[in-house]
C-alpha cells in the first residue's frame, strides 16, 4: 500500500495511458478497501490461532498478484491482479502483523510496537 503512488504514476505515464486518472485511481481504492474489509474476517481467524495460515495465504496472494501485474496490459487485468489479489493479500497480513507483536511482549510493549511499526516504513524503501 505504501508504494501505490509509484504504481499509479507508472500506469498514468506508460501502461494505462488511454485511461483517465480517476479510472486508474479505482485500482488503489479497491486495494485499500479490501485491506480493511478483509480485516473483519481475518481478526477472528487470528484469534482462533490461524496466524501461520494467514501469513502464507497473504504472502502467496501478494506474490501471485505482483507476478500477474507484470504480464498485464489492460485496465481490467490490472484491477483484478493489483486491486483484488494484492488487496486481499495485504488484508491477510495487515491485522495479524502488529497483533502478534502485542501478544509476545509484556514489559516493553510500547517499544516493541514502535520498532515493528518503524519496520514497515523501512521495508518500503
Amino acid at each position: 500500500m505504501n508504494s501505490w503512488g509509484v504504481f499509479q504514476t507508472y500506469y498514468e505515464l506508460d501502461l494505462l495511458q488511454s485511461e483517465s486518472l480517476s479510472t486508474i485511481a479505482w485500482i488503489g481504492s479497491l486495494q485499500s478497501c479490501l485491506l480493511f474489509a478483509v480485516s473483519i474476517i481475518v481478526g477472528p481467524m487470528f484469534d482462533l490461532g490461524y496466524f501461520r495460515s494467514l501469513l502464507w495465504v497473504g504472502t502467496a496472494l501478494i506474490t501471485i498478484g505482483m507476478f500477474i501485474v507484470g504480464i498485464t496490459d489492460q485496465f481490467y487485468q490490472v484491477l483484478l491482479s493489483q486491486g483484488v489479489l494484492i488487496g486481499l493479500g495485504i488484508g491477510c497480513l495487515f491485522l495479524p502483523a502488529p497483533a502478534v507483536v502485542a501478544q509476545h511482549f509484556d514489559a516493553q510493549l510500547g517499544l516493541a510496537v514502535s520498532i515493528a511499526s518503524a519496520g514497515s516504513a523501512v521495508g518500503m524503501l
